[in-house]
C-alpha cells in the first residue's frame, strides 16, 4: 500500500493550522463500529482536508475553503480548521514513534484522522491554474470502504481568483443537491434556475456590447471614408491649381517690384488657405465631436469591482491617450496648410527665391555725392543715400587716394565713369556696397565706411590679418585659400577652399553677446549674463541661439557673418598643416576660463581644441560619401547638427582636429560657437 513520506505529512500537518472550524458534538458509534450520524444535526460527519491551490492564488486560499464549507454544510457536518490540524499532527507523531521507518501509511493516517472525529468521509479539493483559466476539483470518499461518495470537476475560463471563489460555492453546493431533502431540492432547483437566468442575461448583455462596438467601429470607418473622399477631391483640385501656379518667371525684377510681388504672393497663399479653411471647417468639427463623444463615454465608465483604483486609472489613461492620438492623426490629415501645400508650394518657392536673391541697385536707386579732398589725410569724403524705401542706405564714407591717383579719380567721377552699386536682400538689408569705376573696371569695396581699391583690399586681407567691423564686433582673422585632406586617415577626402574668408579669432564671448543681443536672457539655455566675466566664451548656446546672434549682427553691420562650415573649421584649425591638434601639442591648448590665454595656431586662431564644443553649419552625415569638395556646408534633412573642437573637460584624444561631434540635444553646458565671415 502507498506510503506518505514524513516530509509530506509534516507539510500536510502544518497546512492544517490555517483551518479554523471547530468540531461539533461527538456522536457514539453504532453496533457495527462505524460512525453514526451526528445526534445534534442528523447529518453525516465529514473531514475537509486543506485546499490545494496554485502558488499565485495562495493569498485567496482561506476564502476559497470558506466557500467550499458553505456548500458542504448543507448536507454534512463539516470538520476543518485548527482542531483537525492539531489532531493530524498528533497522529503523525504517534505513528512515527511506533515504527522503525519514519513513514506513515497514507490510508491508515487518514483513517485515524477520520476516527478522531468519528467520521467516515474525507473531502479533498484542488484549484489549479491552467493557461488563461482555472481547473477545479472536489472529491468525497469513504476512507474505510474506499467508496467514492462524490467526485466533480469544473473549469473556469478567463476567470480571476474572485470568480474561482464563486465557482467553488457552486461546486460544493452540487453535493447538497443530491440530498433527499425535498425542500433543499426545491431550493437548489430555484438557485440553479436563477443561475441559468443570470448567465443568460450576462450573455445577452455581452452580445449587446459586442454589437454596439461593431456598430461604432462601422460608424467611425464610414465617417472616415467620407472624410477621405472629401480630402481626395480637394487634393485633385489643388493639383490642377498647382499646375497653373507652377508657371513662374525665372528672372528677377527690381527690388521694389520684388517686394510688391512677395506681398501679392503672400496674399494669394492666404486666400487659398482661407478657401480650404471654409471647406474643411465642418469636417474638422465632426472629427473633433466624434472623438469628444468617445472621451466622454470613457470618462463615464465605472470601475470593475475586482479592479484596484490604480489599475482602473492606468487603464483609463492608456485608452484616453490612444483616443487622443487617433484624433490628432485624423486632424493632422485635415490641417489647412498641409492640404493647401500642393497648391501653394510653387508660390512659396517663388517667395523663397525672391527673398534669397541679392538685388543689384545702381544709380537709379542711390544718390551719390563726392565731397572735397583732404590733403592732410589724403582722402575724399563721400555721401550715399538710397532714393527708395526698399533699400536701407545712409552712409558718410571716405575714399583714401594719393596725389595723381586722386586727381584721376575726381575727373572720372565728374564724367560719370564712377558709379555706386549696392547689393541687397528684398527686405532692404545691405549685403555689399561698392563704387564701380568703368574707366578700368575696378571695384572699390566699402568696409567700415571706407572704400578700398582691389590692391588695397588684397593688402587688407592678408593671411592672419585681424580686423573687426564695429567696436563691439568679434575680432576676425583672415584665412587664405588652399587644399587639405579632411577627416581622419581612413575616411579622409580632399577639400579645396577657393575663396578666402574670415574666422573668429576666439569663440564669441559673453561681452560680445551682450553688446549685440543685450543682457536679457534670449533663451532659457543661456545662463544669466549679468555679473559674469565678459572675457569668457558664452556657453550653453543652442544652434538656433547662434543663428539668432548672427542674424542680429548682420542686421547691425550689413556684413555676411555666418557659422563656419565643418570643412572651413577643420581647415582653419590645422592652419595649412596636417597636424593632429590645432596647436603644436594638446598641452598648449589646455583650457583656461578666459579666452586667448594659451598658444594660438599658425594663423592666429585661439582655443579651437579647448574651451567649448563649437557649432558649425553642417547637418550630420554618417560618412563622407557625397561630401562637398569646395568647403561649403553639407546640408541635409537630418535633425542632428555637428559640433567641432572639444569641451574643456574632454579627454585630449577627443580634441583631435579631424574629430567631429554630432548632437541632437538643443544645448549643452559646453556648447558655444565662433563666427565665420565671407570676404569681398
Amino acid at each position: 500500500m502507498q506510503k506518505i513520506p514524513v516530509p509530506k505529512l509534516i507539510t500536510m500537518a502544518i497546512a492544517f493550522f490555517c483551518l479554523a472550524t471547530m468540531p461539533g458534538q461527538v456522536a457514539a458509534k453504532d453496533s457495527s463500529g462505524k460512525t453514526a450520524k451526528s445526534v445534534q444535526t442528523g447529518k453525516e460527519r465529514l473531514v475537509l482536508m486543506p485546499l490545494r491551490v496554485s502558488e499565485e492564488i495562495k493569498n485567496m486560499q482561506a476564502a476559497m475553503e470558506t466557500a467550499l464549507v458553505q456548500g458542504l454544510q448543507q448536507k454534512y457536518e463539516v470538520f476543518q480548521g485548527e482542531q483537525v490540524a492539531r489532531k493530524a499532527r498528533e497522529i503523525f507523531l504517534k505513528e512515527s514513534r511506533n515504527k522503525v521507518s519514519t513513514e506513515c501509511n497514507e490510508i491508515r493516517c487518514l483513517q485515524n484522522i477520520a476516527e478522531a472525529f468519528q467520521a467516515e468521509l474525507i473531502a479533498t479539493a484542488n484549484v489549479t491554474k491552467q493557461g488563461g483559466g482555472y481547473f477545479l476539483a472536489l472529491s468525497i470518499q469513504n476512507i474505510f470502504d474506499n467508496k467514492v461518495e462524490f467526485s466533480k470537476t469544473m473549469t473556469c475560463e478567463g476567470c480571476n481568483a474572485f470568480k474561482v471563489v464563486d465557482k467553488l460555492k457552486i461546486l460544493s453546493a452540487v453535493v447538497a443537491s443530491n440530498a433527499n431533502d425535498t425542500t433543499n431540492e426545491e431550493t437548489q432547483a430555484d438557485r440553479k434556475l436563477k443561475a441559468e437566468q443570470l448567465k443568460k442575461e450576462q450573455q445577452e448583455f455581452e452580445e449587446k456590447l459586442r454589437n454596439a462596438d461593431v456598430a461604432e467601429r462601422k460608424r467611425l470607418l464610414d465617417a472616415k471614408a467620407l472624410d477621405d473622399k472629401h480630402l481626395a477631391e480637394l487634393k485633385a483640385v489643388a493639383e490642377a491649381r498647382r499646375k497653373i501656379n507652377q508657371v513662374q518667371p525665372t528672372s528677377f525684377p527690381a527690388l521694389e517690384l520684388a517686394k510688391s510681388e512677395i506681398g501679392s504672393l503672400t496674399e494669394k497663399i492666404a486666400t487659398i488657405e482661407a478657401g480650404y479653411e471654409k471647406e474643411l471647417t465642418d469636417t474638422r468639427k465632426q472629427v473633433k465631436q466624434r472623438y469628444s463623444d468617445k472621451l466622454d463615454a470613457l470618462s463615464n465608465e465605472q470601475k470593475d469591482e475586482f479592479e484596484s483604483a490604480s489599475e482602473f486609472k492606468a487603464k483609463q489613461e492608456k485608452r484616453s491617450n490612444a483616443i487622443i492620438s487617433q484624433r490628432d492623426t485624423e486632424l493632422a490629415r485635415l490641417n489647412i496648410s498641409t492640404v493647401a501645400e500642393t497648391e501653394t508650394a510653387p508660390l512659396k518657392a517663388r517667395i523663397k527665391a525672391l527673398s534669397d536673391h541679392e538685388y543689384i541697385i545702381g544709380t537709379e536707386g542711390i544718390d551719390a555725392e563726392l565731397g572735397s579732398y583732404d590733403t592732410d589725410d589724403h582722402q575724399f569724403t563721400i555721401k550715399l543715400r538710397s532714393k527708395t524705401s526698399a533699400l536701407r542706405l545712409k552712409l558718410n564714407g571716405i575714399i583714401p587716394l594719393q596725389g595723381e591717383e586722386a586727381k584721376a579719380f575726381k575727373k572720372q567721377w565728374q564724367t560719370g565713369l564712377v558709379r555706386p552699386e549696392a547689393k541687397a536682400k528684398f527686405n532692404g538689408e545691405l549685403v555689399e556696397l561698392v563704387l564701380v569705376n568703368d574707366a578700368d573696371s575696378t571695384r572699390w569695396v566699402e568696409l567700415q565706411t571706407k572704400f578700398y581699391s582691389p590692391a588695397a583690399l588684397k593688402a587688407l586681407f592678408q593671411t592672419g590679418r585681424v580686423f573687426k567691423d564695429c567696436a563691439n564686433c568679434p575680432d576676425m582673422v583672415v584665412v587664405p585659400t588652399g587644399s587639405f585632406n579632411m577627416g581622419e586617415a581612413n575616411s579622409a577626402h580632399r577639400v579645396t577652399i577657393k575663396q578666402p574668408f574670415a574666422m573668429g579669432k576666439t569663440e564669441v564671448t559673453r561681452g560680445e553677446w551682450k553688446a549685440i543681443m543685450g543682457t536679457h536672457n534670449q533663451t532659457s539655455s543661456i545662463n544669466d549674463l549679468n555679473g559674469v566675466d565678459d572675457d569668457r566664451p558664452v556657453a550653453q548656446v543652442s544652434w538656433n541661439d547662434a543663428k539668432d546672434f548672427i542674424q542680429e549682427l548682420n542686421s547691425k553691420t550689413g556684413k555676411q557673418y555666418r557659422l563656419p562650415s565643418e570643412a572651413e573649421w577643420e581647415y582653419a584649425c590645422q592652419a595649412g598643416g596636417q597636424q593632429e591638434y590645432c596647436v603644436d601639442s594638446i598641452s598648449n591648448a589646455w583650457h583656461d576660463r578666459n579666452i586667448a590665454k594659451k598658444q594660438a595656431n599658425a594663423w592666429g586662431l585661439y582655443d579651437m581644441t579647448d574651451k567649448l564644443w563649437e557649432w558649425v553649419e553642417d547637418s550630420y552625415h554618417a560618412d563622407s560619401n557625397g561630401a562637398p569638395s569646395d568647403g561649403t556646408a553639407w546640408q541635409g534633412d537630418n535633425a542632428w547638427r555637428v559640433l567641432r573642437g572639444g569641451g574643456s573637460r574632454r579627454n585630449p584624444q577627443d580634441k583631435r582636429a579631424a574629430l567631429p561631434q554630432t548632437i541632437r540635444s538643443p544645448f549643452g553646458a559646453y556648447f558655444g560657437f565662433r563666427l565665420a565671415r565671407s570676404l569681398p
